[in-house]
């Protein structure tokens, strides 16, 4: 699963470990497989409470922050709001540095 593969790389390149995780209540997050590899690495694993995206407040900040980086760039080059989706994945790949 993705995730598990996530928290291992972080704890690698970091040195640190992953001692809590806290998702939404999405069906991707909500599985055995997520509570177990929780339960085995020691991490505190918790939920949102449904219907409240103020506990998501670090997500919806980088959400609207690449939303304000599309915006921008497309204002900025004149383009068309056609190409939104191509600008939207151009911004998140240069925020991760790929």
């Amino acid at each position: 699963m993705a995730i598990c593969d996530i928290l291992a790389m972080l704890k690698r390149q970091s040195g640190l470990k992953v001692c809590h995780l806290q998702s939404d209540n999405g069906l991707e997050f909500i599985n055995d497989i997520i509570h177990i590899f929780c339960y085995y690495n020691g991490i505190i694993y918790k939920t949102t409470i449904p219907y409240t995206p103020k506990q998501n407040r670090i997500a919806e900040q980088a959400i609207a922050i690449f939303f304000e980086m599309v915006h921008s760039m497309l204002y900025t080059a004149n383009i068309s709001l056609q190409y939104w989706d191509e600008a939207f994945s151009y911004t998140v790949m240069g925020i991760k540095g790929n």
